[in-house]
């Protein structure tokens, strides 16, 4: 009778665990996008797997003219694709380099969309819109975006610095 109470409850408990495996990571809802005159930058917290036992593993972020969404997802450009190491709840900023750099002076919807270990993807994140800075002055350039915890656990709004030719500093 015990042996059978044991194969029942590792029964259950391998059950339980599959079902944990085929559940994609928890949405992105907190992603924002910051724009230089041709570069870029993103930040949000990385979203928990399976419940709160894991975090995403994967990361991609893609930016279009119109707002992305599940349906579109695959016609955006890829601007950000890596593992990731970071556990979940920790914010993340991203410099978003790849396919090159941005034109000045347009208008992009970014949205970020992550993975686990299984090939379970999240749905699309909240889609931001952030166009990039007008062509003249000479240069902007934009860096990672510094959070600054509050007193009452919240993070603070981003400090963003921008380099180039006529320094700027934009304090949220």
């Amino acid at each position: 009778m015990k042996r059978m109470l044991v194969l029942t409850t590792l029964g259950t408990l391998a059950l339980a665990a599959s079902s944990f495996a085929s559940n994609p990571p928890a949405t992105v809802t907190n992603f924002n996008a910051v724009t230089g005159k041709t570069t870029a930058t993103a930040e949000f917290q990385i979203p928990s797997d399976d419940g709160a036992l894991g975090r995403a593993t994967f990361i991609q972020i893609r930016r279009q003219s119109v707002a992305l969404n599940n349906s579109n997802w695959t016609d955006g450009t890829i601007v950000y694709a890596a593992e990731n190491t970071v556990g979940a709840g920790n914010w993340v900023c991203l410099e978003l380099t790849l396919n090159g750099p941005l034109t000045c002076n347009t208008g992009y919807y970014w949205a970020v969309r992550t993975s686990d270990e299984e090939d379970n993807e999240s749905d699309v994140s909240n889609c931001d819109y952030s166009p990039t800075l007008p062509c003249s002055p000479s240069s902007y350039e934009v860096q990672c975006i510094l959070l600054l915890p509050q007193r009452n656990g919240e993070m603070a709004p981003p400090v963003v610095e921008a380099r180039g030719a006529d320094l700027i500093a934009l304090v949220g």
